[in-house]
């Protein structure tokens, strides 16, 4: 039950230190009443004089005090006490009497035990009874079959109520007051259902019987109206809601992912940080997805995961909750119950040992350790001294020596013994795979054909946006000009798509910097050279003076810029027409989702891919353009073209890595440079004319 008038009176809530019983206590702490209130006479006094009773009138008339016995158990300094004591408390009206018990922990106190602190499984089910449906009452929780009388009777006086009441019986308009309070009152009821963890769910519509089995969790509220809907057709719903200002247009994921964070952010039992909470709203309803909201150890790892990269890495946090989650889901074989933490002992190391084995894939062949996914092996050992970490902080916290240096001994452990047992040959595996593959890069005429659809497509649209100023342009101009800055710059295309709105227009205006004393300079270097070599270094100030730059934060912390040849237009017009075509005013990106409910971007890849597939004339070699392998064709090229160390540098810069990293990972030198170049030495030698070659370079071998 709930009554709002009743400062603190929060309903009937089960009686935390009453749990020896055959049926659910009702506790009357909500009335304010002290535990030391102990005989029905103080009880009445209490209230008489304490109180003013008009406000429980309608809370008091359906509850009455029973006399149940107290059994005392052994106080905190080993005595004994005795039981037989009695206590009163309110139950409600016409409940069937048995014989109750209430257990005290200690010598004249009602404090309750200790919590466990693994949380219970939780045991709530959706009502698909036969019969009319029983609304609950936003205002006393009573649930009822026919709520209008319900409230028209005993809550007339309310305000919501009074409105209802005064449009003609059988409107339009009271049918809608009655199905706000009808949804509020059931929203309520389903969220203290949730946090206890048993009862039954109200739901907008019942679920057939004959159907298959029905969870809880398939239901999520609106977050307009607040009725529960089941998932898959939630976003049906949400855009027919009359609550709705349909100001917006939302996909299947982001209509169930926003549902998720407002149950999350409602409910009392969570714990979560609100950055959390935008993580666990992404998880799959799954399997793994339960254990990674309900296990602390996983979720402790996902907060110090937010904590230090923030909800722009949410899907790399998640990421790693779903894997801690499929080795719990793993090690629950042998222990159903278990949870993370009860394995972060030196004693149970070798179980999880075997089970990251058996999870992925360890086999012998050949004599030989192979894994069917190293992968996430590698990532699994990884998260392990996350949750090392929070164990370690959480033990020093509380004090709890025995579970710190169990922890620590746990870390010595894995750094002594997982290398060699899980990491070793999942490195190797992963080696082994990638043995006499083909590196494929992609063809020049292929990219100058997408660069010359993606050209024609940004002129089209930005002639249309401005123009008529529609939507679909606005978004046609956005993808245009993201995957032509991502094509030109060959930078990773989350940098590119995260190009803050703020370092953007607050970048240097190169041109006034530098360009006249490298164009006064480049110009007395023309007279030295050929009318050939002139055009060229014209050529060359020409382009300097189309080229801008803005620099952004790149992988480990770079500062590394982004060119944007031919497409600042493009980027102020977006900037101009934002507010018009509908992104929301607090998104800091440029190229932002056109709704105002994200706050989030376009991808790169997706748009490259879209304008792949689209391309006209279609592409020889489609799937050999991604993001990666412009990054290495551009780098194999750069050996084409015979760079020094430092224009290598400039390059390795440019594309956000360190030129080591540059040579051993970007540079193809075992393919197509490898032929050209090396062949070319061996076929030297094979012939006897090295001394020939004496003083030469590669290039220089003819």
């Amino acid at each position: 039950m709930k009554h709002e008038s009743i400062p603190g009176f929060l309903g009937f809530t089960e009686n935390s230190y009453s749990l020896m019983m055959e049926y659910v206590m009702f506790d009357f702490q909500p009335f304010g009443i002290e535990k030391s209130v102990t005989n029905i006479g103080e009880f009445y006094h209490f209230i008489d004089h304490q109180f003013d009773f008009k406000p429980f009138a309608d809370v008091l008339v359906e509850t009455e005090l029973w006399t149940v016995d107290a059994i005392y158990t052994a106080s905190e300094d080993g005595s004994s006490c005795e039981s037989g004591d009695e206590e009163y408390v309110m139950m409600p009206r016409g409940k069937p009497k048995k014989k109750a018990k209430v257990v005290k922990n200690k010598c004249g106190s009602n404090e309750p035990k200790k919590k466990d602190t693994k949380r219970k499984q939780t045991q709530v089910t959706v009502d698909h009874s036969s019969g009319r449906k029983k609304q609950a009452c936003c205002y006393c929780g009573e649930m009822t079959p026919k709520l209008p009388r319900h409230m028209s009777r005993k809550h007339s006086q309310k305000a919501d109520v009074t409105a209802a009441l005064k449009f003609p019986a059988g409107s339009a308009e009271r049918k809608k007051a009655w199905h706000k309070l009808r949804s509020r009152g059931n929203y309520h009821h389903n969220m203290t259902v949730m946090d206890v963890g048993e009862g039954s769910l109200v739901v907008a519509r019942k679920p057939n019987q004959s159907g298959r089995a029905i969870a809880a969790d398939d239901f999520l509220p609106c977050r307009f109206c607040r009725g529960f809907y089941r998932r898959e057709e939630l976003w049906k719903h949400t855009a027919t809601c009359t609550e709705n200002p349909h100001d917006s247009q939302s996909t299947t994921k982001s209509v169930q992912r926003n549902s998720k964070l407002m149950l999350l952010g409602a409910l009392k039992s969570s714990n979560t940080s609100t950055m959390l909470n935008h993580v666990l709203a992404t998880l799959r309803n799954d399997a793994i997805g339960i254990i990674a909201r309900n296990d602390h150890l996983i979720l402790g790892v996902g907060k110090f995961l937010v904590e230090k990269h923030g909800i722009t890495n949410a899907k790399d946090s998640s990421q790693t909750m779903r894997e801690l989650s499929r080795l719990v889901l793993q090690l629950r074989k042998e222990n159903p119950d278990a949870e993370l933490s009860d394995f972060i002992t030196p004693k149970k190391f070798d179980t999880v040992v075997e089970a990251v084995k058996e999870l992925c894939a360890f086999e012998t062949k050949e004599g030989q350790q192979s894994v069917g996914t190293p992968s996430l092996a590698l990532k699994i050992g990884y998260a392990l001294k996350k949750c090392v970490e929070v164990v370690v902080g959480k033990a020093i916290r509380e004090e709890n020596e025995v579970k710190e240096k169990a922890a620590n001994k746990f870390h010595q452990l894995l750094l002594n013994e997982w290398a060699t047992q899980i990491s070793h040959h999942s490195m190797n595996t992963l080696n082994r795979r990638k043995f006499n593959k083909v590196n494929v890069l992609p063809l020049a005429e292929d990219l100058a054909k997408l660069r010359a659809y993606i050209d024609l497509k940004q002129s089209d649209s930005f002639r249309s946006l401005e123009k008529y100023g529609r939507l679909a342009d606005w978004k046609l101009l956005e993808q245009t000009t993201l995957t032509r800055m991502f094509i030109f710059n060959k930078r990773r295309g989350g940098e590119v798509s995260r190009l803050p709105l703020q370092d953007y227009q607050t970048r240097p205006i190169w041109d006034s910097v530098n360009s006249a004393e490298i164009a006064k300079s480049l110009d007395k270097l023309s007279m030295h050279f050929q009318r050939s070599k002139t055009i060229q270094i014209n050529l060359i100030i020409k382009q300097n003076n189309r080229l801008d730059m803005v620099e952004i934060r790149g992988k480990r912390g770079r500062k590394v810029p982004i060119l944007t040849k031919d497409m600042t237009e493009s980027l102020n017009l977006l900037i101009r027409t934002r507010n018009r075509v509908g992104v929301a005013p607090d998104n800091r990106y440029v190229f932002a989702r056109p709704t105002k409910q994200s706050l989030g971007h376009i991808r790169a890849c997706d748009c490259l891919r879209k304008f792949i597939k689209e391309c006209q004339p279609p592409l020889s070699q489609p799937d050999n353009i991604t993001g990666t392998k412009l990054r290495k064709y551009i780098a194999t090229m750069s050996q084409v073209l015979a760079l020094n160390e430092t224009e290598v540098d400039w390059l390795a810069r440019h594309l956000g890595h360190d030129v080591s990293i540059h040579r051993e990972y970007y540079r193809l030198h075992k393919s197509t440079i490898e032929l050209a170049k090396v062949s070319k030495l061996l076929i030297a030698v094979d012939s006897g004319d090295t001394m020939k070659w004496v003083g030469k370079s590669l290039s220089e071998i003819i």
